[in-house]
């Protein structure tokens, strides 16, 4: 049972009406703000909106092959040790084998470079994520093929080559 007048009940479709408020003008400062903090969410990852080419690559690789050719030079360590200590951001890399096989046949410049993962750029401008794991990657300098072994590089650049520490002593007897 209605208790208001047949002229007073409208249907909402009939009139509908926005206003806006300051409530609503805030909620787009909100969005930006949940933007930037979607980079950390993401964990640091890259998306193709970040403004990222394959042509702004080309130059850092050219100073990634100077990095690589003072790196390989310097004869302080062997070069296995040398190529697991190595920074491969701005790096050519082609997958030549993968436990995905669509992964296979990509190539693309470094872009970012995680624990389990490297993210390229092809030559179409898409950023790809590749995972280390049971992958094998290939690059190409001065006429000269190394082969880098996905699971070998689980780490970051800086921790791989270390020698793990011992945290304490284990004694092999015990005498009383």
């Amino acid at each position: 049972m209605n208790l208001l007048p047949i002229s007073s009940i409208t249907s909402t479709t009939d009139k509908e009406h926005f206003f806006v408020t300051e409530r609503h003008t805030e909620q787009n400062k909100k969005s930006q703000k949940s933007q930037k903090e979607n980079f950390f969410r993401r964990g640091g990852k890259l998306t193709n909106g970040d403004g990222i080419t394959y042509a702004t690559f080309l130059e850092i690789y050219k100073l990634w092959l100077e990095y690589f050719n003072n790196i390989m030079g310097n004869g302080t360590f062997k070069a296995d040790e040398r190529l697991l200590k190595l920074d491969y951001h701005g790096c050519l890399l082609l997958v030549t084998h993968s436990k995905n096989k669509s992964h296979i046949g990509i190539h693309g410049f470094v872009v970012n470079e995680s624990r389990q993962t490297f993210q390229l750029i092809t030559k179409k401008d898409k950023l790809k994520i590749i995972p280390k794991q049971g992958t094998i990657f290939q690059f190409v300098v001065n006429k000269k093929i190394y082969v880098l072994f996905g699971n070998a590089m689980q780490q970051k650049s800086f921790a791989r080559g270390k020698k793990p520490k011992m945290v304490g002593e284990i004694p092999f007897l015990i005498c009383r």
